[in-house]
């Protein structure tokens, strides 16, 4: 009777044996791996994971297709009034009126009563948008939130910097590289890697003059060659030629790399 439980379609047994595979993952991979698996649970390919960065805006962390980052890669949900009502009172969002400006579906992740996370989904079949769906939702959601907020802090955590600077030290900032490559080799993530050719001496001065220029979701470190480094998230290989076009302009030169050629895989 136990094994018939859990392995009955949509069950709470089969719910949490999936849901439970996040604490065996590593800190870094949970958020990436928690998008896959809302997508299955869900039965959709369109799943978004934004952070909620203030009471206003949410940045996008991951998304598992083009339609799932079609709100762009940020948004002010205070003002998508139906999301941030349902937020509020820490209930799902449901489009009844399909409206194609915003997702078929969302969830807030929570700390407390403070909105941590945001879930958003397209791609659901009409049959799908109900009330025991929502709640469907709500009990995954519920299961998953200590291993994602405890994977966020754990992202934020390794972000250790060098000299009281934007520059992350090698082994902080290769861990979050790495996280990102696994993800965008299963089309998580956009993100890009770009190498900036300067001298070791002059890394101080970089980050004063070019921090200014990059977002609060990009990243600026060295890696074990030595060498300094920016990890442009959320972004393709196009968006980041403005990203190097001003570091040109500021007298430093850039080029692409490919992530699997500097970081060494597990």
């Amino acid at each position: 009777m136990e094994q018939q439980l859990i392995d009955h379609k949509d069950s709470i047994g089969k719910i949490y044996s999936i849901t439970a595979g996040l604490e065996q993952r590593m800190p870094d991979e949970v958020i990436f791996y928690a998008v896959e698996m809302l997508g299955k649970l869900m039965k959709t390919k369109d799943v978004a994971l934004y952070n909620v960065v203030s009471k206003d805006y949410a940045r996008i962390f991951s998304a598992s297709s083009q339609k799932a980052r079609s709100l762009g890669n940020s948004i002010r949900y205070r003002e998508m009034t139906d999301i941030y009502d349902a937020l509020k009172e820490q209930k799902v969002y449901i489009n009844k009126k399909m409206d194609e400006q915003y997702p078929l579906m969302a969830r807030g992740i929570y700390e407390g009563e403070e909105v941590q996370m945001i879930v958003m989904m397209w791609g659901l079949s009409w049959e799908k948008m109900t009330l025991g769906q929502a709640n469907f939702l709500t009990v995954v959601s519920y299961l998953i939130q200590n291993a994602v907020l405890r994977a966020q802090r754990y992202m934020q955590a390794l972000e250790r910097y060098s000299q009281n600077s934007r520059i992350l030290e090698p082994e902080a900032f290769e861990s979050l590289v790495q996280a990102y490559m696994k993800a965008k080799l299963k089309n998580l993530v956009e993100c890009v890697l770009i190498k900036v050719d300067v001298q070791n001496s002059e890394y101080q001065k970089t980050d004063e003059q070019m921090s200014g220029y990059m977002r609060d979701s990009d990243y600026m470190g060295m890696l074990p060659d030595g060498n300094l480094y920016v990890l442009l998230t959320n972004t393709t290989r196009e968006g980041a030629v403005i990203v190097q076009d001003r570091f040109e302009k500021n007298g430093y030169k850039t080029e692409y790399v490919e992530m699997m050629s500097v970081c060494h895989r597990e």
